[in-house]
């Protein structure tokens, strides 16, 4: 990263001497030609002077930007020449520098209109040659097929939390990869997508290009979040899937955009206000349900935190859905902090549960 700011400074200098020396080129030309033409000038050598000083200025920066003119013109035609014989998408990839942005852009639009489409060989040609040569694939593509629900198209649909990824450089040789999730609505239905992609490796092109397309409806969404929490050296997520599950007795809400199983209780919602002051008197998740509130709604651990998150829905508010969510030392355990969460959104004005910091926990009666 050193290097590439010291090109860039490097290239700033550059930049600014020869902007420098067209303007002193062009200043002495036009004060050349101006003083020659005036009559009592005639036959005077300074004018002269004034017209080859500025032309020798302006030789550098014009030559330079006619050579880098040039150059790229001819990088122009160069480039749309060879566009014409890429076979796939991802041939760009390979031949062309590409951000991650641009990348996964370009894969999800094109691919979920291929879908919409029906158009398999535009959607399987983003695939990794390595995974389109699997035995299995096409077997994948099948069962894709079967349970795509169409018009999922957006045009210019945007990841979530843009395409975070890693990338590695070893002696020139660049390896690059991007990780986006994607949110859809349809049909008064959610959809999700999570999509891999292997968008740059100079040593092996043949590895360019989308390695995983999962796509789940909100059950199947909350399913795969809890399974990808089983770490255990077994595990590896499917590269191709459309887990749609239609009659499933389990239910699932967003909650602040992340879809979690959820469990009804009988237990009446209590308002914001309500579970607020409720849990001022609570020291643990146990301690609310204890005081009538019922199980929660919703639990959730990932594999790498050390808080358990613990939802309960709360009475709706201006036709939305409120929710609480409540970080906990353990299942039932210790109250670190709560938010009032929407289903696309958290509330962070409307303050549940501030931060308790372990030190204040004589505050509370422990259970």
């Amino acid at each position: 990263m050193t290097l590439v700011f010291m090109y860039l400074g490097l290239m700033i200098v550059a930049i600014a001497i020869l902007a420098i020396l067209f303007i002193l080129g062009l200043t002495f030309l036009i004060v050349g030609l101006v003083k020659k033409g005036k009559a009592k000038n005639r036959g005077k050598k300074a004018p002269l002077v004034f017209i080859i000083v500025g032309i020798v200025f302006l030789v550098l920066p014009v030559g330079c930007g006619t050579v880098a003119l040039l150059t790229g013109a001819t990088s122009s035609v160069k480039t749309a020449i060879q566009r014409r014989l890429y076979e796939h998408p991802t041939d760009r990839w390979k031949k062309e520098w590409v951000t991650d942005n641009s990348a996964a852009y370009e894969a999800i639009n094109t691919m979920l209109e291929a879908a919409d489409k029906g158009d398999r060989e535009l959607f399987a040609s983003f695939f990794t040659e390595e995974i389109q040569n699997r035995p299995d694939f096409e077997q994948r593509m099948d069962r894709f097929w079967e349970k795509y629900p169409g018009g999922l198209y957006r045009e210019g649909i945007e990841p979530e939390n843009g395409v975070p990824g890693e990338a590695s450089y070893d002696h020139g040789s660049v390896v690059k990869d991007g990780y986006a999730v994607y949110s859809i609505e349809s049909g008064g239905q959610w959809y999700f997508i999570s999509l891999d992609l292997h968008y740059q490796d100079t040593d092996h092109p043949e590895k360019v290009g989308v390695t995983s397309f999962v796509m789940a409806d909100m059950v199947g969404r909350a399913i795969q979040l809890e399974e990808a929490n089983k770490i255990s050296d077994d595990y590896e997520q499917s590269y191709l899937t459309c887990d749609i599950k239609n009659g499933s007795s389990l239910t699932a809400k967003r909650i602040s955009g992340i879809p979690h199983i959820w469990n009804e209780t009988s237990e009446d919602k209590l308002t914001k206000e309500q579970m607020r002051d409720l849990i001022a008197e609570c020291y643990s998740v146990q301690d609310l349900i204890d005081k009538g509130i019922g199980e929660p709604n919703a639990e959730f651990k990932m594999y790498n935190a050390t808080g358990y998150e613990i939802y309960y829905g709360l009475k709706s508010e201006g036709g939305r859905e409120l929710f609480l969510h409540i970080t906990a030392s353990k299942p039932r355990g210790r109250i670190i902090y709560g938010d009032l969460c929407y289903e696309d959104e958290t509330d962070y004005d409307f303050e549940m549960c501030p931060f308790r910091p372990l030190e204040n926990d004589d505050l509370f009666s422990a259970n």
